[in-house]
């Protein structure tokens, strides 16, 4: 199973709230030459309950935002990966 990329993939694992978000500015592929399927694949290991978020998919971060809690951290990381996106 992948680690949840949506509010719907964390429900559907039956959790209300995350340990850790990675936030990447690669498309997440559950691979281990990637960076963040790593680190996430570890902390998940470890039992942490972990997704990941990454740049073109801000559909999905604002829908974490919304309804899971410590949202101030994922809007300012989300404005700061927009904001690097767009450098480009």
């Amino acid at each position: 199973m992948f680690l949840p990329t949506t509010l719907k993939e964390v429900r559907a694992r039956g959790w209300d709230q995350l340990d850790v978000i990675l936030f990447t500015g690669d498309a997440y592929i559950d691979h281990p030459s990637f960076g963040a399927a790593v680190i996430g694949r570890l902390l998940e290991n470890a039992g942490y309950r972990v997704a990941v978020l990454y740049h073109s998919n801000a559909k999905a971060a604002a829908e974490l935002e919304k309804q899971l809690p410590g949202s101030e951290f994922i809007r300012h990381n989300l404005r700061y990966t927009n904001s690097k996106s767009n450098e480009h």
